[in-house]
């Protein structure tokens, strides 16, 4: 089920308890080679090791904090807080 689940659902008269959310991730390359989920600082968030590297990098995919709506806009003050916990 997706973001736009709800709609379908009302179009076909079927209940659809779902809601949309907004999540912030960003995707990092780190010379730290974790293989398990790292979490963040104070909790702030996830960090997920990818199953690829870059340049002898691991990429990561930070995740935190969640909006239950999906017509807002991406907060950089959240993202900023998402890097600034990985360093």
């Amino acid at each position: 089920m997706g973001n736009e689940s709800r709609p379908l659902c009302n179009k076909i008269h079927v209940p659809c308890p779902i809601y949309p959310v907004k999540g912030h991730l960003v995707t990092i390359s780190s010379s730290v080679d974790c293989i398990y989920n790292i979490t963040l600082p104070n909790g702030i968030g996830y960090a997920a090791p990818m199953d690829h590297k870059v340049n002898g990098r691991r990429l990561y995919r930070l995740s935190g904090f969640v909006d239950f709506t999906p017509y807002k806009e991406p907060d950089q003050h959240r993202i900023d807080a998402l890097v600034n916990a990985a360093k």
